[in-house]
C-alpha cells in the first residue's frame, strides 16, 4: 500500500507507464494529493532543533491556498533563524480513535519519536475527536477522556526525553459540515483548553484558539481568518496559528 496524504494542499502530477525520463507529462492528471514519499532526510549539525507539528488539518494546512507552501507549519518554519519543524498533521486524525489513519497514541511512534534528531514535539488534536463522532456515529468524546490522552502523550515524550507543546483546540462552532458544532462538543472544548491553559503537564502551551477566535463569539474563528467552512483558516489564519508560538519554547 503507498502512503498517501489526502488534504496536501499541493498539486500532483500523475500520468500511466514510466516517465523517468521525459521532459514533461503534458497528458498527466493533476489531483490535489501527495503519494509513495514519507520524508527527506537531510544531514544537519548536531545541536540543530528539529521538531514535530503533531496533529490534525490544522497543521497539514486544510483552508491554505495551494501551492502557495502557506500552512501554519510553513509559517512556523519560516519564523525560525535555525532548526526545522516536520509536518506531521493528517486531515481529518483523531488522537483517540481511528478515522482517518491512525489516532493520534497509535501512531505518535512512528511519526515522532522516528524522526532523526527530534528534540520537540507540538501538538493539536482533540477538534476531530469532539467533532466528528456526530458525523461518523460514535458516541461522543469526553473532555475528561481527552485530557487523558493528551496527558499520555505528554508522559511519552518526556520519557524520550523531548519537549512537548500543546495547542489549545481551535473554534469550529461555525463549521458547515452538519453534526460536527454539538453544544456538547463546544463545551467539552472550551473545557480542554481551560485545562491546557492551566494545567503544567506541558513544557509550554500555544493558545491557538485565542490568536484565530472572533472576540465577539469566541467559538468561531474570526471571519477575516476563516478558510471559508467555519473549522479552517485560511492564510492569515495560519499566520496567526505559527505566530500563537513562542520561538523561546523552541530552545533546548
Amino acid at each position: 500500500m503507498a502512503t498517501y496524504s489526502h488534504r496536501p494542499m499541493e498539486t500532483a502530477h500523475i500520468a500511466a507507464g514510466n516517465h523517468v525520463a521525459a521532459p514533461g507529462l503534458p497528458a498527466a492528471e493533476q489531483v490535489e494529493a501527495r503519494f509513495y514519499v514519507t520524508g527527506v532526510d537531510v544531514l544537519a549539525p548536531d545541536d540543530t532543533r528539529i521538531a514535530v507539528a503533531f496533529g490534525d488539518s490544522w497543521f497539514e494546512g486544510v483552508g491554505s491556498t495551494t501551492g502557495a507552501n502557506n500552512r501554519s507549519v510553513d509559517v512556523l518554519n519560516r519564523r525560525l533563524k535555525r532548526g526545522w519543524v516536520v509536518n506531521q498533521g493528517i486531515a481529518g486524525n483523531r488522537l483517540l480513535r481511528d478515522e482517518v489513519g491512525e489516532h493520534g497514541l497509535a501512531r505518535f511512534d512512528r511519526d515522532v519519536l522516528s524522526i532523526p534528531g527530534v528534540t520537540h514535539v507540538l501538538v493539536h488534536l482533540g477538534l476531530n475527536d469532539l467533532g466528528l463522532p456526530g458525523m461518523s456515529g460514535g458516541p461522543p468524546v469526553t473532555s475528561g477522556a481527552l485530557i487523558e490522552g493528551l496527558e499520555a502523550l505528554a508522559h511519552r515524550a518526556h520519557a524520550a526525553g523531548l519537549k512537548i507543546l500543546l495547542a489549545t483546540i481551535g473554534p469550529f462552532a461555525g463549521a458547515v459540515h452538519p453534526g460536527i458544532s454539538t453544544p456538547e462538543a463546544l463545551a467539552a472544548r472550551r473545557e480542554v483548553n481551560d485545562w491546557v491553559r492551566a494545567s503544567g503537564t506541558f513544557d509550554a502551551a500555544f493558545d491557538v484558539a485565542r490568536a484565530v477566535e472572533n472576540p465577539g463569539a469566541p467559538d468561531h474563528i474570526h471571519p477575516a481568518l476563516d478558510g471559508g467552512d467555519g473549522m479552517h483558516l485560511n492564510d492569515t489564519g495560519a499566520q496567526a496559528m505559527a505566530n500563537a508560538v513562542d520561538l523561546g519554547t523552541l530552545v533546548l
